[in-house]
């Protein structure tokens, strides 16, 4: 025995093993899921200054993928040691367990994540990435896991339309990122349409007109108002939107038809999910006749000396108003305030206009000018008058009706 270099043996960690023919394999249509950096414990035996000198590098090992198919494979593991003097003793395992799938492309659709606010007033409209699918390349095992391609895009703060190149990454259904597998696109076009909105009043347009002995009262849309979305500068030109033409020359009564909208180039209406309808409201005219007698005339400044009384021997007058019916149907005699000032005035005979008020709820009711014919009479029994009352100047305005017509 050599005491001073004896048989020793040495121990080596983790000695990769190369895996060759996988090129080949790929070219069959095969492709390792699991594949990773295999390793190996190996013992090396021989004289202990031969085994010192050995390198891990010195230590060949090798997996031929050959022969090997889709599924669990046990693929041997074929040593080469290149070092003098010393041979392979021991090896952890004799071989590695891998994993075979068979390749596949298959396309993925792309999905943009927008992330950030844009400003109040301010929304993107459409979307659009270019391309819109993906093929994607891998295990096939690993590519059915695979439901989409995403990819995100920043608008904070844009006020215009947006265009960026987007980086995409592939992604299972609980949005975990799936390694393992290449899109065959590493980016993708994204174009975002940054719209302004508004809040806008609606008009209605009228055309024709209304048939003899009707008013048209008013035409009510609803909605009022609509939101409107375009271009910045499309949307700052527009203040509100007309309706399409409503003829009312045929129309009777209250009419509801539903109108579309005149849309100005590039404006559109997000959110309008009834349609626009409009009340037309037209009624027919009518009129209505009270009479009144000198009683219910709030008679001012008459000479205390003197009677009235009306002329004729009429011991009422009428007073004709016209209308809507429906406000027309609701006024009464009551509504209706009479006034007459005889401020100046002396014994005569008058045509005297009358103040007509109506209670504020019918001042829309029409009533022509209405005169009276009045005559003043001397008191049979005037009260006594303790100061001397000079009359004055009879105002141009009030002459007395001669007796003589």
């Amino acid at each position: 025995m050599d005491i001073e270099n004896p048989e020793t043996l040495r121990t080596f960690k983790d000695v990769p093993i190369q895996l060759i023919n996988v090129e080949e394999l790929q070219d069959s249509g095969l492709i390792l899921i699991n594949n990773q950096n295999y390793t190996v414990d190996v013992k090396v035996e021989g004289r202990r200054s031969d085994v010192l000198n050995v390198k891990k590098a010195e230590i060949g090992l090798t997996a031929d993928l050959i022969g090997s198919g889709k599924g669990n494979n046990s693929v041997p593991i074929e040593s080469n040691l290149s070092a003098d003097n010393v041979k392979l003793a021991e090896m952890s395992k004799t071989e590695i367990k891998i994993e075979l799938d068979r390749i596949v492309t298959i396309p993925k659709s792309v999905e943009i994540i927008v992330n950030g606010d844009l400003p109040i007033g301010y929304e993107y409209g459409s979307l659009i990435s270019s391309p819109q699918e993906v093929l994607v390349e891998g295990p096939e095992s690993v590519v059915n896991s695979v439901v989409k391609l995403v990819g995100e895009v920043e608008i904070s703060g844009q006020t215009t339309d947006l265009f960026k190149q987007v980086p995409i990454k592939a992604v299972n259904s609980e949005d975990v990122v799936v390694s393992k597998v290449q899109p065959k696109v590493e980016y993708v076009n994204v174009d975002v349409a940054v719209k302004k909105t508004k809040n806008v009043n609606l008009r209605e347009a009228i055309v024709g007109n209304v048939q003899d002995g009707y008013r048209l009262v008013g035409v009510s849309l609803k909605p009022q108002s609509v939101t409107i979305r375009g271009s910045e500068q499309s949307v700052d030109s527009v203040d509100w939107l007309k309706t399409q033409s409503i003829d009312i020359s045929q129309m009777t009564d209250k009419t509801t038809q539903n109108v579309d909208l005149i849309l100005p180039n590039g404006i559109e209406l997000p959110y309008l999910s009834v349609p626009i309808s409009a009340t037309v409201n037209i009624e027919q005219i009518v009129s209505k006749t009270f009479r009144f007698t000198l009683d219910d005339i709030n008679i001012a400044n008459l000479n205390s000396d003197l009677g009235i009384k009306l002329m004729d021997d009429n011991p009422y007058f009428e007073i004709n108003f016209t209308g809507i019916n429906s406000l027309i149907s609701k006024v009464t005699k009551e509504d209706v305030t009479i006034s007459l000032d005889l401020a100046n005035h002396i014994q005569g005979k008058y045509s005297k206009s009358l103040i007509v008020q109506l209670s504020p709820s019918f001042s829309e009711l029409e009533n022509p000018l209405k005169e009276i014919n009045i005559e003043l009479l001397e008191k049979e029994n005037p009260e006594e008058v303790t100061e001397e009352v000079i009359p004055e100047e009879v105002p141009e305005d009030s002459e007395p009706i001669e007796d003589e017509i």
